[in-house]
């Protein structure tokens, strides 16, 4: 499979701003890493907080709703990957990072990855994709 779709409002930022929602209306979900099938990642649900490696699985889908804060930890739970002092979001499969549900995206809710802490760049590994026809 190996798709990569962005669809507007993504931003990988070691630091940044937060997204204008009432911490009232945000719940945390923490991603203790591995291997996960298709899964759609929720604002209603965000932060998510990643400690260990995330693999989208070769036949699965990861897509991630407009407005959505990934956070990875400072260290890798799980010692894995092609870094194993630092977390990663591994794609075997699809990852949709999707700003509205439709085409027309929103620059004032982007999607954002970064550490947790906010420290600053290098904090995590990436997202690292496989060589092959995916679409970014």
């Amino acid at each position: 499979m190996n798709h990569v779709i962005f669809r507007c409002g993504l931003l990988l930022l070691g630091t940044g701003i937060a997204v204008s929602q009432s911490a009232a209306a945000r719940a945390t979900t923490i991603v203790h890493g591995g291997t996960i099938g298709d899964q759609t990642w929720r604002l209603v649900d965000s932060p998510y907080i990643i400690e260990g490696d995330v693999v989208v699985g070769a036949d699965a889908i990861l897509r991630i709703q407009e407005g959505v804060e990934v956070r990875f930890a400072d260290a890798d739970s799980q010692f894995g990957g092609a870094d194993p002092s630092r977390i990663e979001l591994i794609v075997l499969g699809g990852l949709i990072v999707d700003s509205s549900g439709v085409l027309e995206g929103s620059p004032t809710q982007p999607v954002l990855f970064r550490g947790h802490d906010r420290r600053g760049p290098g904090t995590w590994a990436g997202i690292s994709l496989p060589p092959g026809d995916g679409v970014v």
